[in-house]
């Protein structure tokens, strides 16, 4: 082997190296928000119903359902003001330990056991 090539052989990285440039984490943990609006949403059609329930743009309802990106605070108000509202809620307060995010929680899980109550009725008289 000649001199330039033994030269150009790769070096391990320095801790100043390391340190600038961390290694990623091995997998973001995909948000219980964006979980409980993707088992509300139809199949097939997820993304294209989450941009028309929220009016966010494609790309980014693309992103945060395959879990590439975090749900920022515009995808939370808009999930807030449709139809989905007590599914966010409900993930947004799950695991609180403030009695006030508990008491939350509790109201919005009665509703929405209301709601499915009312659904059934509706069924059985039809």
């Amino acid at each position: 082997m000649t001199k330039k090539l033994a030269n150009t052989r790769a070096k391990p990285k320095s801790a100043v190296c390391r340190i600038r440039n961390p290694k990623p984490a091995a997998d973001p943990v995909f948000p219980p928000v964006m979980q409980k609006v993707q088992e509300v949403l139809p199949k097939g059609k997820a993304v294209a119903e989450l941009v028309f329930l929220t009016g966010q743009p494609l790309s980014t309802c693309q992103k945060m359902l395959s879990d590439n990106r975090m749900p920022n605070p515009a995808m939370i108000a808009a999930l807030c003001q449709s139809k989905l509202v007590i599914e966010t809620v409900l993930a947004l307060t799950e695991g609180g330990t403030d009695p006030a995010v508990r008491e939350v929680h509790k109201a919005v899980k009665r509703i929405q056991l209301e709601r499915e109550l009312a659904k059934l009725d509706a069924g059985d008289r039809a």
